[in-house]
């Protein structure tokens, strides 16, 4: 019987697997870019991918009222504040956000039903596949991530912008190493899974691996 009735339902299944529910990465009181001379109305949150109705800015830590603050746009955190706060004050927010769009998630779950059943749908994943599937699905996505990230930062936006700290200056690392991981776990269970059921060699499977290299300040 197949674990899942479609994708729908396997991207939810993946998106809890990765903790990138709508609740699951708050952000609490960060600074935010864009200049504060008393003028400027428009900033950016750090984070991308912003989950819907949650984004508060404050001003010298006392939270705005909600109609002196517009979302410009979700995926790159852009809102405005009216007025313009002003000149020395010190602008942060709170919000949730998430690493993953239903998309990206999406094209994720579909590449991993093909590496463990080749077929591009989850429906016809029976229930011994679906960890090593949900696993693939890591795999796919936090490698998107990587490489989204790598290309960041070779531009020199975030080594030159914001706020040094571990996270950020390794963050297309982390991604990548999680990504790692969840390959090898996919690729155990997913041959266990046929050694068990007398397949041993079928079907032949061959993962293409994106080389990313590690990331790291340039000085």
């Amino acid at each position: 019987m197949p674990v899942w009735a479609d994708l729908p339902t396997a991207v939810a299944a993946l998106r809890a697997f990765l903790d990138d529910g709508p609740t699951d990465r708050p952000i609490k009181a960060k600074q935010v870019r864009g200049t504060v001379d008393g003028v400027n109305q428009t900033f950016t949150t750090w984070e991308d991918r912003l989950v819907v109705n949650t984004l508060v800015a404050s001003i010298d830590d006392v939270d705005q009222p909600g109609g002196s603050l517009t979302v410009l746009d979700l995926i790159m955190g852009r809102f405005s504040l009216t007025p313009a706060p002003p000149t020395g004050s010190v602008v942060r927010a709170h919000y949730y956000f998430q690493y993953f769009t239903d998309s990206d998630l999406e094209e994720a779950m579909r590449e991993a039903c093909g590496e463990v059943l080749q077929i591009e749908n989850p429906d016809g994943i029976p229930i011994g596949l679906k960890q090593s599937t949900l696993n693939f699905g890591a795999f796919f996505a936090f490698t998107k991530q990587s490489i989204r990230w790598a290309t960041r930062m070779s531009g020199r936006f975030l080594l030159q912008e914001e706020p040094i700290d571990a996270e950020t200056m390794n963050r297309s690392n982390l991604f990548k190493d999680l990504a790692d991981g969840f390959f090898d776990k996919a690729r155990v269970m997913r041959d266990d899974f046929y050694m068990r059921h007398s397949r041993r060699q079928a079907p032949a499977f061959a993962v293409f691996k994106p080389r990313i290299g590690q990331i790291g300040p340039r000085r």
